[in-house]
């Protein structure tokens, strides 16, 4: 999993980094993890190796770690500071590595953090105002500082292992053109987390060690050992207890609520070591022994890059014309997970039928055949302009007398149209439902049968026949 949260305020960013990232795990038996640089502008700034805290304090205050001078034009108040993303691995494979002892895990999902990092700074963009231009441009650097952390906040003094990465990124990029530092425009990459997210497990370097052993680990015999560390354990019963007392329901809410509920590390006092012995009494020596052997043999049936591809094209254009490039990838790497690697997928987008453009520093995409199936249909709709008897036949027909003026209006010109397509669009809460009864209604009194479609079961059986479309069904059943 990706989350994604910034920091506007200077005190609160210095403190999270004293408080939280800086301290890693605080069990770790003399092997913590430090943090370390990261980035194109961290080499344009100079800076590498372990993060100190005078050079992530001076970022926080807007200042070149190393000369001290102001970075970017503005330093104002309500600025965002850093952005934190947080990546998880699976609940299974922080099993894996902590009771599992499997050293590959650790190295295999820094490497992938990076290389998804890396990927993500390539999307980095910085304004451009000069010359009375308002455009963004591509700067395709940034800064970032790694903070592997190992478990999760503690309940009642104990955490659950969870390996996962702070990667903080500070809101400065380097101009190349104008030569000079800028705040960054992330909204390209926050706006693209989902692909992001499914990138991060199908890193080349992580497709086997890691995403392999989750695939293999989501078994039977281990629901046991993961029942503690999920939403029946322990810290899913104080949390669901919690949520009930605050009348809180919803996943998001109750995801925001775990975070602040958790205790401080800080609190806690237990070695690595005593973690282990206490998590290895929560489950069986079956699962013990699940955990161990899944190592051996780490085996992904999912599809491959050109079959992955082959289903992200046809489940993207099933209704839309246009997606984004990232949507695109990442509905081919979610079904090639653990097989189909990044690189192989972007291979596949470039295949001849795809139609790439750019607009305001996004990838659009369709293809040919889209594009052809799109022109036909206006086409359609052009040419049967004018050739029908009008859908309310010759005679006025009498409406509900409760519609409003607008539904009115809507209805009467449905019901003179004499085209072959004839389009109503309206928002929630407009009255359409009410309104195509009405026209429904004098439409078949006129003598012609109306049928009602939809896309989805759900919307064909369920909500049109709810709403008064007996007959109604799905465009599939129509095809």
């Amino acid at each position: 999993m990706l989350f994604v949260n910034h920091t506007t305020s200077t005190v609160a960013a210095k403190d999270y980094f004293t408080s939280q990232l800086s301290r890693s795990d605080y069990y770790m038996d003399g092997q913590e993890i430090t943090g370390s640089w990261h980035g194109l502008g961290a080499d344009v700034l100079g800076i590498a190796g372990p993060v100190d805290k005078e050079s992530y304090f001076q970022l926080c205050d807007n200042r070149h770690p190393v000369t001290g001078e102001q970075l970017t034009p503005r330093t104002k108040a309500d600025r965002r500071i850093t952005y934190d993303f947080t990546f998880d691995a699976p609940k299974s494979v922080s099993l894996a590595f902590e009771l599992g002892r499997d050293e590959r895990i650790l190295d295999a999902f820094r490497g992938a953090v990076q290389e998804t990092m890396a990927e993500m700074e390539r999307a980095m963009m910085v304004r451009v105002r000069t010359g009375g231009r308002d455009e963004d441009r591509a700067s395709a650097n940034w800064c970032w500082a790694e903070f592997i952390h190992r478990t999760t906040r503690p309940v009642d003094g104990i955490p659950d292992p969870q390996l996962h990465c702070h990667a903080v990124a500070f809101n400065v990029s380097f101009d190349p053109v104008e030569e000079r530092w800028k705040a960054g425009q992330f909204g390209n990459v926050v706006r693209d987390k989902g692909y992001y997210q499914v990138a991060l497990a199908s890193a080349p370097i992580a497709e086997r060690t890691i995403t392999g052993l989750s695939v293999l680990l989501q078994s039977n015999a281990l629901k046991q050992a993961l029942q503690p560390y999920t939403v029946g354990g322990p810290w899913g019963r104080l949390l669901d207890a919690e949520a009930e007392r605050l009348g809180i329901n919803d996943a998001k809410t109750k995801g925001e609520l775990g975070r602040r509920t958790r205790e401080r590390k800080s609190e806690i006092a237990a070695t690595m070591t005593e973690l282990r012995e206490a998590w290895r009494g929560r489950i069986g020596e079956a699962e013990l022994r699940t955990i161990d052997g899944a190592r051996e043999g780490q085996q992904t049936r999912t599809m491959n890059a050109v079959q992955g591809m082959d289903y992200a094209l046809a489940h993207c254009f099933e209704r839309e014309s246009v997606v984004t490039e990232k949507e695109l990838l990442k509905h081919a790497l979610i079904e090639g997970v653990g097989t189909a690697t990044v690189e192989q997928v972007q291979g596949e987008a470039l295949r001849e039928g795809i139609i790439r453009r750019d607009v305001a520093g996004q990838r659009y995409v369709t293809t040919r055949d889209v594009y052809r199936e799109e022109l036909a249909m206006v086409a359609f709709a052009r040419e049967g302009r004018g050739h029908h008897r009008k859908l309310g036949g010759g005679k006025a027909r009498a409406l509900d007398p409760h519609l409003s003026r607008e539904q009115r209006d809507a209805a009467l010109l449905i019901l003179s149209s004499r085209d072959t397509v004839t389009a109503l669009r309206g928002g929630a809460g407009t009255g359409k439902t009410r309104m195509m009864q009405a026209t429904v209604k004098a439409i078949e009194e006129g003598g012609t049968k109306v049928f009602a479609f939809a896309p989805s079961a759900e919307a064909s059986r369920g909500v049109l026949r709810q709403e008064g479309f007996a007959d109604a069904e799905t465009v599939e059943k129509l095809l």
